[in-house]
This record gives structure tokens, C-alpha cells and sequence, in this order.
């Protein structure tokens, strides 16, 4: 148990590879029990899964082989390695350009988000007045509503007053003394007749 805690200063890779051996040759002297753990893997055993693995790998190089430009690649003899180099120096040119792109239209982008945010403003501004204007309108539809009612009470009513009227002349003119009834009377003597 002792052999792990001392420490050693090893200059070279023979003394190394001595210290190793010296040590492997205490370890089974004093027949070192080392601590076991017990790892419960479960899905990340890949023992368990021993072809699954493969079978996945295998599919992926298919797939790759499939490819239209590993195929021209493999016909016309060219390096793979320094394919994807190339590939891998191309793409960072790419990533370069379009974060500079980027920093050039900051500016651009940076207003276009100024103005957008204006505008969501002005909708939401917009959105309350015309909430208001609606919870308006359903009053104003209530009013009219309610001033329809009203009219036509009115209407009946003035309905009825005419047919009053109309009943209440006719019979005041049968019920009236003529002027020339009044006058008879009031200058013709009483007789008989």
C-alpha cells in the first residue's frame, strides 16, 4: 500500500520504465488488493452492444461512399486527407466572409431592430386605441338600440294621438253649434214651431 504514496523524480524514460518495474515487483510481494468499483453502465456498456456499434459505423461509411463527391474523390485519385483539409480551409474562408458580412450590415441589422421595435410599439399603441374604439362602438350599439326602442314607443304613440284626433273631430263636428244655428236662435222670436 505504501508504493503509490512515494514520490519519485524521473528525468529519462529508462528510469521511468526501472521505477515501473520496481514497483510492479512490490505489488506482488505484498499482493496489493486494489479497491474495485462497481459501475452500473447499463446502455453506455458498449460490450453488451458489441455489433450494434459496428453496424452503426459500417452504415455511416456507406452512406459516406454514397456520396457523390467521395465518389469522384476515390475515382480520380485524390488524397482524402488533404480533401478535407481543403474542405475544412474553404469553409473557414466561408465563416470568415460572412462574419464580416455580418459586422459590415451591424449597423443595417441594428437599425432594422431599432425600427422594429418602433413598430411593435405603434401596433401595440394601435391594438389599445382600437380596443377602446371597439369597447365604443358596442356602447354607441347600445344607444342606438335603445333610441330604436324609443322611437318606436314615439311612433306608436303618435300613432294614437292621430287616431284620437281623427275620432275626437268627428264627433266635436257633430256635437258643435253652427254659427248660423247660433244665430238663429239668438235672433228668431220662440214660437211653436
Amino acid at each position: 500500500k505504501q508504493w503509490y504514496q512515494r514520490r519519485v523524480a524521473i528525468t529519462s524514460g529508462n528510469e521511468y520504465k526501472s521505477y515501473l518495474r520496481k514497483q510492479y515487483v512490490v505489488m506482488l510481494d505484498e499482493q496489493v488488493e486494489f479497491p474495485t468499483a462497481e459501475l452500473e453502465l447499463d446502455e453506455l456498456d458498449i460490450t453488451s452492444r458489441d455489433g450494434l456499434l459496428l453496424d452503426i459505423v459500417n452504415g455511416h461509411i456507406r452512406e459516406n461512399l454514397e456520396d457523390e463527391l467521395v465518389q469522384e474523390a476515390l475515382k480520380t485519385g485524390v488524397d482524402l486527407r488533404h480533401y478535407s483539409l481543403e474542405v475544412e480551409r474553404e469553409l473557414r474562408g466561408v465563416e470568415a466572409l460572412s462574419i464580416t458580412d455580418y459586422i459590415k450590415e451591424s449597423k443595417k441589422i441594428a437599425h432594422l431592430h431599432k425600427e422594429m421595435k418602433q413598430c411593435d410599439y405603434i401596433l401595440e399603441q394601435m391594438e389599445q386605441m382600437l380596443g377602446t374604439f371597439q369597447q365604443d362602438l358596442g356602447s354607441i350599439s347600445t344607444e342606438i338600440q335603445t333610441l330604436q326602442e324609443k322611437s318606436i314607443d314615439m311612433s306608436i304613440k303618435l300613432s294614437n294621438r292621430k287616431n284620437l284626433k281623427d275620432k275626437l273631430s268627428g264627433f266635436l263636428d257633430k256635437i258643435i253649434v253652427t254659427p248660423r244655428l247660433i244665430e238663429v236662435i239668438t235672433t228668431i222670436g220662440v214660437t211653436d214651431e
